[in-house]
């Protein structure tokens, strides 16, 4: 789980990416567990990071990845900077190579 002062969030699907993420030495990341965003999910993670936070959407590249991050986008995106990563160019989630990496580190750290 993400500790104090965290101000960006990866947000991805499931709990496979999440702990592929974590392996990566990722700490801020967090599972929808499903193909939507809640109303009850959007305010935890704008009350957790604040106004300042930021949001980075790695969701699958699917019509139902398409549709969560559509979502998602339009839930957050007034109270938060949101940025939806184009996986299509970086592959299949298991095998995150070191430009889809470094996107990660540039959009959490920039």
């Amino acid at each position: 789980m993400p500790g104090p002062g965290c101000k960006a969030l990866m947000l991805v699907e499931s709990h496979f990416p999440a702990f592929k993420l974590y392996e990566l030495g990722f700490r801020n990341v967090v599972a929808l567990m499903g193909l939507a965003l809640s109303n009850e999910q959007a305010a935890l993670i704008t009350d957790f990071l604040g106004p300042d936070g930021r949001v980075i959407l790695d969701l699958d590249d699917n019509k139902d990845g398409a549709k969560c991050a559509q979502d998602a986008l339009t839930r957050l995106k007034k109270r938060l900077f949101v940025k939806v990563v184009d996986v299509s160019k970086y592959g299949k989630i298991a095998s995150f190579n070191t430009r889809r990496v470094h996107l990660f580190t540039v959009i959490i750290t920039d």
